[in-house]
């Protein structure tokens, strides 16, 4: 029998540690609506404040207008469609990048895929976000969106790393694409001409304020100049801009040191989606592939071929992946948003969970390559993403508001 239900004598507690906490935003320096290749700066210059970045959010708001001035009838903004917008967005801590994400809109549509639950949908359509085939963000009067993006949604770090930020100068750095064109679907005859435009971008960041004694400890922390890791899992997307028109190709990925070392790698294919308004680029194509395999040098995930047949319904091997890939990551019961059928006609994405490795490739470099192997030809203008989600590893010291990357 569980003896916790004999201690009759434990006192009551109260969590009141936090006195406070409220939501502050934060704007750029410059106002919008802001061009097509801006670099956008918000800061936090006040360091005498304890702050969570882990629960903060980005508030995006705009128009999608034709060129007459008129609600658009037959374009409209894609699920993610605004992050489509940014090509990269970074934060900084004391000056010191410590995380960044880049090609945004493809990096974070393949994340929220894997990573976003049932329960989660709801308030994921506050993002911008959802998986109906004919998903569309809402406008309102005049053209106007607004969206409210997480920036665990974002940022490795922001996902990972679940504490409070103390005495530091932190900003976030988002830099715009150099097009509208793949937030965009018009799959109309004569497609629209439009323009989407980002007018506010607010950082929503919440301060918290603790009691008394709690205040003294963290002021005797800061003074004994102790560095705090700050750890998470950071996503770095590579790109196979053209597959050769092969059944067998083989994708030298990239070299990295053992100690950055990849935990999780997700491939996925595009067809004639990039830069086409008739396209939807939140989506992606099974490209007919049969096998696909990475190899962290000579170690390769998974063990056993897949043998798939996307056209006849034969991809039980790649869907388990997919659908396996939260409890892995998070440690959870999984409740991936894609079922059998939406995987195969909306997301099929390769999963593979690389991060049990053989102490052979935890020393010196590793080479990660991935190798395909389709039912035929590759068409002309398939593009290959390798999503890399990997360890890293940084410092600070609050006293000294220095900052290391160790990894």
């Amino acid at each position: 029998m569980d003896t916790e239900i004999l201690n009759v004598e434990d006192a009551v507690s109260y969590e009141d540690i936090i006195t406070k906490t409220e939501i502050h935003s934060y704007l750029p320096y410059l106002s919008g609506p802001y061009p097509l290749s801006s670099e956008i700066r918000i800061a936090v210059q006040n360091q005498d404040i304890y702050t969570v970045p882990c629960n903060s959010f980005l508030q995006f708001r705009g128009t999608l207008l034709k060129d007459d001035g008129d609600i658009p009838t037959t374009t409209k903004i894609v699920r993610n469609g605004i992050l489509h917008m940014i090509s990269k967005i970074s934060y900084e801590l004391n000056g010191i990048e410590l995380d960044q994400t880049r090609d945004v809109g493809i990096t974070c549509t393949l994340k929220n895929y894997l990573s976003l639950t049932h329960n989660q949908l709801p308030a994921a359509k506050m993002a911008g976000w959802g998986i109906e085939p004919d998903y569309k963000l809402s406008l309102y009067a005049g053209g106007r969106f607004e969206i409210c993006i997480p920036l665990a949604m974002v940022l490795g770090y922001a996902e990972d790393y679940k504490h409070i930020i103390i005495i530091a100068k932190q900003e976030l750095v988002i830099l715009l694409a150099n097009t509208q064109v793949n937030a965009l679907l018009d799959t109309s005859n004569q497609p629209e001409n439009v323009t989407l435009s980002i007018h506010t971008i607010e950082w929503l960041l919440p301060h918290v304020q603790v009691n008394t004694a709690e205040r003294i400890r963290l002021l005797k922390f800061v003074e004994k100049g102790t560095n705090i890791d700050v750890a998470f899992r950071s996503w770095s997307l590579e790109t196979y801009p053209n597959l050769t028109q092969s059944q067998n190709i083989n994708w030298n990925v990239k070299s990295s040191f053992a100690a950055e070392k990849p935990r999780y790698i997700i491939v996925a294919f595009q067809t004639n989606k990039q830069n086409d308004i008739r396209a939807d680029r939140s989506t992606f194509n099974h490209a007919k592939i049969k096998n696909i395999k990475v190899l962290l040098n000579s170690e390769s995930y998974p063990y056993l071929d897949m043998n798939a047949d996307f056209e006849n319904g034969r991809y039980l091997l790649a869907y388990q992946m997919y659908a396996q890939y939260q409890q892995s990551y998070y440690g959870q019961l999984s409740s991936p948003i894609l079922g059998p059928s939406e995987f195969k006609n909306i997301a099929p994405l390769f999963v593979f969970d690389v991060s049990r490795q053989d102490d052979r490739i935890n020393t010196g470099v590793i080479d990660c390559k991935i190798e395909i192997t389709a039912a035929e030809n590759m068409p002309a203008n398939t593009q290959a993403y390798a999503l890399i989600i990997h360890d890293r590893l940084a410092t600070y010291n609050v006293r000294d508001k220095v900052v290391k990357i160790l990894v």
